[in-house]
């Protein structure tokens, strides 16, 4: 999945500037109060601390100032309190962990290479990989781990008498190199099998062994050109067999399988479909009782709670809600009820919702939270209480105790803001019209002291991708002005379509159709925001890194009346060049599919670029590969178009640091640094 973390610290090598002095933002005229605000601002709005854990009924475990507290909830006293044990850590992105232990603790499993070994005692079983004819053994393909969450690559039964692993065929699948040590005197390389759209994927098997016996038996899951082509979400169920999801290619067809030990057959459970555009992968498959599981599916419309009986393969709604479920919080078979964040829809708000549970019936929802705000919430270990944090743009976060039904019992902690000490205000919420009449919502962060009859520039922050089924790109919440503010810019940040917490329709709206609806729908919510006083229409900027980098591309070339510059940070500049198994799921099959990876070209596009460009990736970067860069420019070299290209040597997937980023913004859209932007 495209995204970034920000490292800790970045070094940048330039390798197209437009003026050879250095340190050229602290002579910008408002450098200096840019910076003592910044410096001001993390206290000038101070939230309240959140609860880490509840401890009992009366009392919650969180962190004040750097230091553990407990703090009771019926007076709302302190004290000082251990850390709370650290979770057991996962692998990184696109890797897999590396070892397990069976229930009864007589064996071990570990990865050594692409060998998968196996001890119990005095005894070891190398069940082993193939570097020649590139087979790997209990560890998930690179594209397994980053697109389908698939971090285990093997498991033992329950009994601790079989063991499931992953035997992965990438003979087919072309190594991309990521150079490594660039800055060293000898530079070495990585290899990784990194499947591309066109080109062949890795073949999947699974695999049971019966750890006694040292026997393996393969488990059917299913044709490889059809479902069954991803196999993924592997685990045993407490009556030892072994389930799992499956999915075409194509990914518009999921289905729950499982298989039997006994009989070696495979039975599937559960089938979703979405001939016109994608399925979710992730079915958030939640045990209820030995019979019943509850999933998320969207084969409604909304993204919705369902049951899933795991004998019958008997499939019925869970809950009525209108809106999507946007995250289990909590099931609870002893009370039979489910806690989780609803969205009502349009506004970014998200609920504190609860339904009782009857499995095999669909049983009505309950909402409670005030529906203009919105809330993250904890409920306590019995279900009688529930803390939520409750904001919106225009209310401070409040951390609020309720009853089970969400009525208010007292506030244990308020946010406080100083913006307006330093003549700041919290961003403003406005609304917006996509082509197709879908009202959208975008925030507005003004700059010190904002003066309506004083154009000031614009900078639209974007990412706007497909993000993780109860992800949604848009929440309205108590936001300060960002640092860029400070130096004088209105930051826009828009939401478009193609995100969850809207219902189906909504999100598949970006179904072949990536660099168009998204981009199209920023550019409405700008020329929505240039009505308001103050904003100049002639100096307009936008940024993103990964997906955000990419949207840059795409807004510069597909409006660029409207955009003048854009910074695009490790970016996906064709989709041709992005993984298989993202790439395929929002964008189609190639070829049939051509038509639309090149409408979603910014290489294609190139000659139409008109604004001034800044192009950065980092060299190490083993996600969006620099050859997206490379190709970029290339064709921008090729249309006689001019911009800046920046490298982070050794850097992985990532951005351009601040300062470097405000100094092209100035330069382009204001003339040089120092000069009068009149």
């Amino acid at each position: 999945m495209l995204r970034w973390t920000a490292p800790a610290a970045l070094v940048f090598v330039c390798l197209a500037t437009t003026s050879s002095a250095q340190s050229r933002l602290v002579l910008r005229p408002e450098h200096a109060e840019a910076e003592r605000i910044g410096r001001l601002l993390p206290g000038l709005v101070t939230r309240p601390s959140l609860p880490e854990r509840w401890e009992s009924e009366d009392a919650i475990l969180l962190r004040v100032g750097g230091e553990w507290r407990t703090m009771n909830l019926t007076d709302g006293s302190m004290a000082p309190a251990s850390a709370p044990p650290r979770a057991a850590g996962r692998a990184g992105r696109g890797r897999s962990n590396q070892t397990d232990e069976s229930p009864d603790g007589a064996w071990s499993a570990r990865l050594d290479g692409l060998d998968l070994v196996l001890t119990r005692g005095d005894r070891t079983d190398r069940i082993s990989g193939s570097p020649t004819d590139r087979i790997r053994q209990g560890r998930p393909s690179w594209v397994y781990s980053e697109e389908l969450s698939q971090r285990e690559g093997f498991g033992f039964s329950p009994d601790s008498r079989l063991l499931w692993r992953y035997e992965f065929d990438e003979s087919k699948v072309p190594d991309v190199p990521t150079m490594l040590n660039q800055t060293r005197p000898l530079p070495t390389v990585r290899y990784e099998a990194y499947p591309k759209p066109g080109g062949e994927n890795p073949v999947v098997r699974l695999v049971v062994r019966d750890l006694e016996t040292g026997i393996d038996r393969r488990v059917e899951v299913g044709p490889a050109a059809g479902v069954g082509h991803y196999v993924y979400a592997i685990r045993w169920l407490p009556d030892g067999r072994l389930l799992f999801h499956r999915m075409n290619r194509r990914q518009n067809v999921r289905e729950i399988a499982v298989w039997s030990p006994q009989t070696g057959q495979t039975t599937t459970l559960d089938r979703e479909e979405n001939p016109g555009g994608w399925v979710e992968y992730d079915s958030a498959l939640r045990d209820y009782d030995a019979d019943w599981s509850l999933m998320l599916s969207e084969r409604s419309g909304d993204l919705a709670l369902w049951w899933l009986n795991l004998r019958t393969g008997e499939a019925v709604q869970a809950v009525q809600y209108a809106g999507d479920v946007m995250g289990i919080e909590r099931v609870d078979s002893e009370r039979g009820e489910v806690w989780f964040q609803g969205s009502p829809g349009f506004g970014g708000r998200r609920m504190a919702v609860r339904a009782p549970l009857s499995p095999g019936r669909t049983r009505p929802a309950v909402t409670l939270t005030e529906p203009d705000r919105t809330h993250r919430f904890w409920v306590s270990p019995s279900g009688n209480r529930l803390i939520t944090l409750s904001e919106s743009a225009t209310r401070l976060p409040e951390l609020i105790l309720r009853d089970r039904n969400g009525r208010p019992v007292r506030t244990l902690g308020a946010a406080e803001s100083k913006l307006e000490s330093e003549g700041l205000q919290p961003a403003r919420s406005f609304s917006f019209t996509a082509e197709d009449g879908t009202k959208l919502m975008g925030h507005m962060e003004l700059p010190p002291r904002f003066d309506p009859k004083t154009a000031h520039p614009v900078l639209v922050q974007v990412y706007n991708g497909p993000l993780y089924l109860t992800t949604p790109s848009w929440t309205d919440r108590f936001e300060a002005p960002s640092r860029a503010a400070l130096y004088g810019f209105v930051v826009l940040e828009l939401e478009s379509r193609g995100t969850a917490g809207r219902g189906r329709s909504f999100r598949q709206a970006l179904a072949g159709r990536m660099g168009r609806i998204e981009v199209d729908d920023i550019a409405a919510g700008v020329r929505e925001a240039l009505k308001t006083p103050g904003l100049d229409a002639d100096r307009v900027a936008i940024e993103g890194v990964s997906y955000g980098g990419y949207v840059t591309l795409m807004a510069l070339l597909r409006h660029p009346d409207l955009f003048h510059a854009g910074i695009s940070q490790s970016p996906v500049s064709d989709w041709r060049n992005y993984d298989t198994t993202y790439t395929e799921r929002y964008m189609g099959l190639l070829p049939q599919a051509a038509a639309d990876y090149d409408a979603g070209s910014a290489v294609v596009l190139a000659d139409r670029l008109r604004g001034d460009l800044m192009l950065y990736y980092g060299s190490q970067d083993d996600n969006t590969h620099p050859v997206n860069v490379y190709q970029m420019a290339a064709a921008l070299n090729r249309a006689a178009r001019s911009f800046d290209m920046m490298v982070g040597p050794d850097q992985g997937h990532g951005g351009l640091r601040f300062e470097r980023r405000m100094e092209f913004l100035f330069e382009r859209l204001n003339g040089r640094p120092g000069r009068s932007q009149d």
